[in-house]
């Protein structure tokens, strides 16, 4: 058996556990942020690493691959807890609620490269040199435009106060938005800001935007169902007086 990659494999589907949260670039979270993702998927794989490598050739072998540039951190992190230097149970990583302003501008673009959310970037610039304004847009009407907050839960955006401010929407395609968004972020981001809104957004924001979305559903589901339909249909006709 080739331990090897049969681990590779296993880190594999570990990894597309945490992609099917949302998080948008897994692959640069830390190995806390991984273990408050995926808590029980990364033990399972921590027990099948101990129960594969049952000698020293295996485990210096699996320890030169994680060691190397292209190795998967959800492997790191699974060996390193199998082998006890790390803590299987750590308390989990709280940064509360709050971001920075770098990583608030960071926000829109890591939410719109998340392959769960439903939506698309929105931009508004201005005439002088004032930086383009960028939310992540969920949906919209006659009244505004409904786009996703920090929090995950829905905010309406008046489009008719941004123009009075003086911006104007940017009218291009999904592709050149993102990149024109990517341009604009403010200089002195770092990779831990990156980390961080990775992270907030697969924790914070993504659970409560798709409970939010799975309780809609559900309310359309119920009043659609025939009893519930009839029901309604009674409690709205009007008592005949006696």
């Amino acid at each position: 058996m080739n331990i090897l990659r049969v681990i590779k494999k296993e880190s594999l589907l570990v990894e597309s556990a945490i992609r099917n949260i949302g998080t948008p670039n897994p692959k640069i979270l830390t190995g806390q942020q991984i273990q408050d993702l995926v808590p029980d998927e990364i033990l399972a794989l921590a027990d099948k690493i101990k129960l594969l490598v049952r000698d020293k050739v295996d485990k210096d072998l699996l320890h030169e691959h994680i060691k190397s540039s292209t190795a998967n951190p959800v492997t790191k992190v699974a060996f390193d807890i199998a082998f006890g230097r790390r803590d299987p149970n750590p308390s989990p990583q709280s940064p509360g609620m709050e971001l920075t302003a770098a990583q608030k501008s960071l926000f829109p673009y890591i939410v719109s490269q998340s392959p769960k959310v439903k939506g698309s970037l929105i931009g508004f610039s201005a005439e002088d040199e004032v930086k383009p304004m960028w939310f992540f847009a969920t949906g919209g009407g006659d009244s505004g435009t409904v786009c996703m907050g920090y929090d995950g839960l829905p905010r309406k955006l008046e489009i008719s106060k941004i123009a009075m401010a003086g911006y104007q929407q940017i009218s291009k395609p999904q592709s050149e938005l993102k990149q024109a968004c990517r341009k604009s972020l403010p200089e002195g981001i770092t990779t831990t800001d990156i980390r961080e809104v990775n992270y907030f957004v697969s924790r914070y924001t993504l659970q409560t935007a798709m409970y939010e979305v799975s309780k809609q559903v559900l309310r359309k589901l119920v009043t659609s169902l025939p009893e519930i339909v009839k029901k309604n249909q009674l409690d709205n006709k009007e008592i005949p007086k006696i």
